[in-house]
């Protein structure tokens, strides 16, 4: 299972290089340009293949979804702003030479580098989908043993 899931990991990380990369390389010559139209008339086929209401409601969950990640990376970057305003506080109470909470600052710092990390899964799409589908992925296979194994 370990195996599938990286390889899937690989070739969606493949796909979305050679993506990146066709559209950055030089257009120049004939065979990158027509490989390029041949995409475009793909997608367009696939894209009128699917009925508008498909379309709409799916777009309508990827806007929510966007719409949740944007707005927790901000309260994610408020919280992770008041913790480093508080590590300072810290230094500067020791610094004038009083003994606070020994436990205050340690805990600052991780909870400042869990912020940190949670800042840079949801400042990223690419890294905080990856995320959502493995969490979605782990999830479901949870649920399909329970109920394989009753």
């Amino acid at each position: 299972m370990k195996r599938y899931i990286n390889l899937l990991l690989v070739v969606f990380l493949f796909f979305c290089s050679a993506s990146a990369y066709a559209e950055t390389s030089q257009v120049g010559d004939g065979i990158t340009s027509s490989v390029k139209e041949e995409v475009d008339n793909t997608l367009n086929k696939i894209n009128e293949a699917i009925p508008v209401e498909t379309k709409t409601s799916f777009l309508n969950i990827f806007y929510k979804i966007e719409l949740f990640r944007t707005e927790k990376l901000q309260e994610i970057n408020i919280i992770k702003n008041t913790t480093d305003s508080d590590i300072l506080s810290i230094k500067k109470i020791k610094e004038k030479g009083s003994v606070g909470d020994p436990l205050k600052e340690p805990i600052s710092y991780i909870k400042l580098v869990l912020f940190i990390i949670l800042s840079f899964v949801f400042a990223s799409q690419i890294v905080f989908y990856i995320v959502f589908v493995l969490i979605i992925f782990y999830i479901l296979r949870f649920i399909y043993r329970k109920i394989r194994n009753r």
